[in-house]
């Protein structure tokens, strides 16, 4: 069985195109401040690649500082991040938005379907 939870949360900051830290209320009573939550779906070029700041500076556009956002997560990746899915309040999947996203070139996408 697996279990999928929902947390409303707000964005403290954005590392690079696919990985981001929130604080996020998980009770009625209990806030997580510092949680490190990778984007499930997609695979953002990283920051040592070519386009990978625009990547970055693209997710930050979405997200930036104190966006209020709903995660939907259903487990932790390998490196203990959420895995989740984020949803800005309007309805707008972020992963979407990142997936059609194209680097200054025209050509280059700054993410990729990933099923990991």
């Amino acid at each position: 069985m697996t279990f999928i939870w929902q947390y409303p949360a707000e964005v403290d900051s954005v590392h690079d195109g696919d990985t981001v830290t929130v604080h996020m209320q998980v009770s009625a009573i209990e806030e997580r401040h510092g949680v490190d939550c990778r984007i499930e779906g997609i695979n953002a070029l990283e920051l040592r690649d070519k386009f990978g700041a625009e990547a970055r500076d693209a997710l930050a556009k979405l997200l930036p500082p104190g966006t209020p956002v709903i995660l939907v997560h259903r487990r932790k990746e390998k490196f203990g991040r959420f895995l989740v899915r984020i949803t800005l309040p309007d309805g707008t999947d972020v992963s979407d938005k990142m997936l059609t996203a194209l680097a200054s070139d025209g050509v280059t996408h700054l993410a990729v379907p990933y099923a990991g």
